[in-house]
Order: C-alpha cells, then sequence, then structure tokens
C-alpha cells in the first residue's frame, strides 16, 4: 500500500471545502480527477472516507479518523515546498542590505569582505538615509537593515551588534581644537548642527540626551541628514559643531575641520534587523557573518 501525496492533497482540500467543485477550483484540477483520486485513495485502504449525495459531502468516521495523520502529512509537505523554493530562490537572488551612512562607511565594506572571503552568497548593499532602514525593511525592500535605533514590529528580530563611539566636529580655529577630548558644555555659545527630528527621532533625542547629560543645552541649526557635506562650510567657518559616530570620522576630508573625543565618553548603537519568518539559507548566513564580525575583538575599528 502506498499512498500518494497528491491523493493525501486531495482529500484534505476536500475535507475542508466539504464541494467537489470548490476543491477542484483550489487544486487547479477538474471535478473529475478529483472523483478519480478519491476512489482510488477509498479503494487503497479499504474505507469509505466521504458520504456524497447529489446535496452534500461529509466525512465518514473513517474519514474523520485519516484526517488528522493527512493533514499533518499535507501541512508537512507544504512547508517541504516552500523550504525547497526559498533555496531555489536564495542560490540565484542576491540579499539585499539596506544601511545607514554611518553603517556604510565602515562596517558594510567589512561584511561585504567576509561574505566574500566565506563564499557565502551574493549580496546587494542599499544606502539609505539616516533613520530610513526601518522604512525598507517594513516595505520589504531589503531583506536584511543595519542602522541605529531600529523600533520594529513582533514580526521582526532586531539586535544590538556594537556600538560607536560619538565625536565632536568643529573648526580647527576654535581654541578647544587643540585639546584631546572636549566637554560638551565648553561648546554653549555654538549652535549644534543636525538634522531635523523627524527624520530619525530616536537618534535625534539620543544625541540631545547626551548634550544635557554633560551639561549643555543645546542650540539647533538643522540641517539635513549628511552633516558632514554640503554645509561643511558652516563648521569649517567655526558657526556650529556636530556630533557624528566614529565610521563618519574617516570621511572628514575637508580642510579647516578637526574630530575629537568627549571628555566624557558616549556611544551610539548599531543594530540589525530581519523578517522573524525568513528561513532563507542565504539571509541566516549574512546575519551569521554580521554577527560574528560585530563581536570580534580583533575586528578593526574605523580609523580617526
Amino acid at each position: 500500500m502506498r499512498v500518494s501525496l497528491r491523493q493525501v492533497e486531495i482529500f484534505c482540500v476536500l475535507a475542508k471545502e466539504l464541494h467537489f467543485g470548490r476543491a477542484a477550483e483550489e487544486l487547479f484540477i477538474t471535478q473529475a480527477v478529483v472523483s478519480q483520486e478519491l476512489r482510488r485513495l477509498e479503494r487503497l485502504i479499504g474505507v469509505r472516507l466521504f458520504e456524497r449525495t447529489t446535496r452534500k459531502v461529509q466525512l465518514t468516521e473513517q474519514g474523520s479518523t485519516f484526517l488528522p495523520t493527512a493533514q499533518a502529512v499535507y501541512d508537512a509537505s507544504r512547508y517541504l515546498n516552500r523550504v525547497a523554493s526559498h533555496l531555489a530562490e536564495s542560490a540565484s537572488t542576491p540579499v539585499r542590505l539596506a544601511a545607514s551612512p554611518s553603517a556604510m562607511d565602515f562596517f558594510v565594506p567589512q561584511l561585504l569582505k567576509e561574505v566574500d572571503v566565506q563564499s557565502a552568497g551574493a549580496v546587494e548593499e542599499i544606502a539609505v538615509e539616516t533613520g530610513r532602514v526601518d522604512h525598507m525593511i517594513e516595505s520589504d525592500q531589503c531583506d536584511v537593515g543595519i542602522g541605529r535605533y531600529i523600533m520594529m514590529s513582533d514580526r521582526y528580530e532586531v539586535e544590538h551588534i556594537y556600538d560607536d563611539e560619538v565625536y565632536v566636529v568643529l573648526s580647527t580655529s576654535h581654541p578647544l581644537a587643540r585639546e584631546a577630548a572636549i566637554d560638551l558644555k565648553d561648546l554653549a555659545n555654538l549652535p549644534l548642527l543636525l538634522w531635523a527630528r523627524d527624520q530619525h527621532p530616536l537618534y535625534y533625542d539620543a544625541l540631545i540626551a547626551i548634550c544635557h547629560e554633560r551639561g549643555l543645552e543645546p542650540l539647533i541649526m538643522t540641517g539635513r541628514p549628511h552633516i558632514i557635506g554640503a554645509r561643511s562650510y558652516l563648521l569649517s567657518e567655526n558657526r556650529v559643531f556636530a556630533l557624528i559616530p566614529r565610521p563618519a570620522v574617516s570621511k572628514l576630508q575637508q580642510p579647516g575641520l578637526v574630530a575629537r573625543p568627549l571628555a566624557r565618553r558616549a556611544a551610539v548603537p548599531m543594530s540589525m534587523a530581519w523578517l522573524r519568518d525568513d528561513s532563507r539559507p542565504s539571509v541566516r548566513r549574512l546575519v551569521s557573518i554580521a554577527r560574528r564580525l560585530a563581536s570580534d575583538p580583533t575586528r578593526v575599528e574605523a580609523p580617526i
């Protein structure tokens, strides 16, 4: 005796619909095929599984006994097909990785190098603005996101992977530029150049809290998300100062700027997020490699 998966599938769908026409529609086959396979199954196991009349279809006592096991087999086969589809997809489709600017500055290049060394599959990196990683994941525009202060629903895994020290950027002409570290309260007469709060409220509030905890009630000059960019002249002209994570320090190539650590050190977290139910091996490998790389004490930190 050998019951086929096709017969199990037809039996389970018919047990759910209790209607030959609807079962045939769901399975994309004809009613004749449903009837034929059901008769073969009943002959094979030697019992009637359904009572059929012109008005209704219902399970027999034997059919009700058979259903739980058949349903378990049917569910397992569908899960197996999903796994197989994910395996086939992951073999040909790159994992989409979205990352915020400071992650893209230093960690992501290290991650892509490690993925390449381990031959762990293709990765498509997507640079996004500060505060946009959450949106990219929720809108299914990426598979894995790396950014700061990621807040997601329970459908997603969010994991803290490392911290970046915060640095002060100011003009080389500022008297504090000669100091090895800077006390923020000594910058009370200089506005803080920062993006608008609605760009990334949690990150914005964290930077303001760093100032408050160090005795500074900063004046805010609102800039674009990329602080070290077109408005860098405000920094070099000693009209504002900025707070940036360590990876962004390496991008300070404009003359007239200097980066210094805080006298009382502070850091901002970097997190990684992905869909909790995404079981594709390619996604799991990328997450695992990123986790190991971030926790490796020998990992090279961003240059100053």
